[in-house]
C-alpha cells in the first residue's frame, strides 16, 4: 500500500473577515505518514499581510505587524502553499473545514492560484471530548485525549498543529477519528 499523506494545517490572521481585507499572517503545514505517523515534512511561514494587524488579533497570535512586515506576501507563498495542498491525501485542522481551509482558498483565488480543495477531518467536530458535547476547544481536546498543552504557547501556528496532530492520532488510534474517502494525491 502506498503512503497515505495528512497535512496538519493551521492559520493565523488579522481577523475572521476576509471581505473586510483581513490576511494571513502565518501558516504551518505539517506532513505526517498515517500509518506511521512520522512526521515527513514541515513549513512554517510568517506572512507579510500588507496591512495592519489589530490589537484584538495580537492579543490572540502575538504576532504584531512589526514582526511580519519583513515576510514574504501571500503572492509570494501562494503557489507552495497550493502545491502542499494538492499534493496530501487530506488536511486536518482544528476549525479547518469552517475557516481555515476556506481562508486558506479564498487567498488563493484572490492571487490566481489554484485552489485546492482536499478532504477535511475537523478535530472541533469531536464533541464527545466535552461535558455535554459542546464543540472543544483545542486545550479541551488536548485534555480529553491526554495530550500535554500548554496555553503560553497556543495560537502560534506551529504549537497549534504539532498538539492538534497527537490529539488526531490518539483519537484515531481510540476509533474517534476515521478517515475521509481517500483521493489519489498528486
Amino acid at each position: 500500500m502506498s503512503r497515505i499523506v495528512a497535512c496538519g494545517l493551521d492559520i493565523e490572521t488579522t481577523g475572521l473577515e476576509q471581505d473586510k481585507g483581513h490576511r494571513m499572517v502565518e501558516v504551518a503545514t505539517l506532513l505526517y505518514d498515517v500509518e506511521t505517523e512520522a512526521l515527513l515534512a514541515k513549513w512554517v511561514q510568517r506572512i507579510n499581510p500588507q496591512r495592519a494587524v489589530p490589537g484584538d488579533a495580537v492579543a490572540v497570535h502575538g504576532i504584531t505587524f512589526e514582526a511580519v512586515s519583513g515576510e514574504p506576501t501571500f503572492e509570494v507563498i501562494a503557489p507552495k502553499l497550493a502545491k502542499i495542498l494538492s499534493t496530501v491525501h487530506f488536511v486536518v485542522g482544528h476549525n479547518g473545514r469552517d475557516f481555515d481551509l476556506p481562508f486558506i482558498r479564498a487567498e488563493l483565488i484572490r492571487v490566481g492560484q489554484p485552489a485546492p480543495n482536499p478532504p477535511v477531518i475537523d478535530t472541533s467536530d469531536a464533541k464527545w471530548a466535552t461535558p455535554f458535547g459542546k464543540t472543544p476547544s483545542l486545550g479541551e481536546l488536548c485534555f480529553a485525549l491526554g495530550i500535554a498543552y500548554d496555553k503560553s504557547q497556543a495560537h502560534s501556528a506551529e504549537y497549534d498543529v504539532d498538539v492538534m496532530m497527537k490529539a488526531f492520532f490518539a483519537g484515531k488510534r481510540m476509533g474517534y477519528f476515521a478517515l475521509p474517502e481517500l483521493r489519489a494525491a498528486a
